[in-house]
C-alpha cells in the first residue's frame, strides 16, 4: 500500500543522504518522503537543512529546483 511505499521511499532517501549529505536536492526529496511517511519532525529538519545548503552553494547546477524549494518552505512553515 501507499504507507509501505512512503516508508520505503523515506528509507531510500535516508541512504542517499548518508552517501551525499551536502546535496540540497536529496535532502529536499528526503524531507518530502519523510513527511509522506508521517515523520513530520524529521521532515522539517531535512527541509531546513536542504534550504540552508541551497543558500550556501554557489553552484547553480546544485541549487534546488524552484518548485521543490517552495514545497520545502511550506513544509518548514507548518503547511501539510
Amino acid at each position: 500500500g501507499s504507507k509501505e511505499a512512503a516508508t520505503a521511499a523515506a528509507n531510500h532517501y535516508r541512504r542517499a543522504v548518508s552517501l551525499y549529505p551536502n546535496s540540497p536536492t536529496l535532502r529536499g526529496e528526503s524531507a518530502l518522503a519523510l513527511a509522506a511517511d508521517g515523520q513530520r519532525e524529521l521532515a522539517i529538519r531535512q527541509a531546513e537543512i536542504a534550504l540552508r545548503l541551497d543558500d550556501q552553494t554557489p553552484h547553480v547546477d546544485k541549487k534546488l529546483p524552484p518548485e521543490l524549494k517552495e514545497r520545502l518552505a511550506r513544509l518548514k512553515d507548518g503547511a501539510p
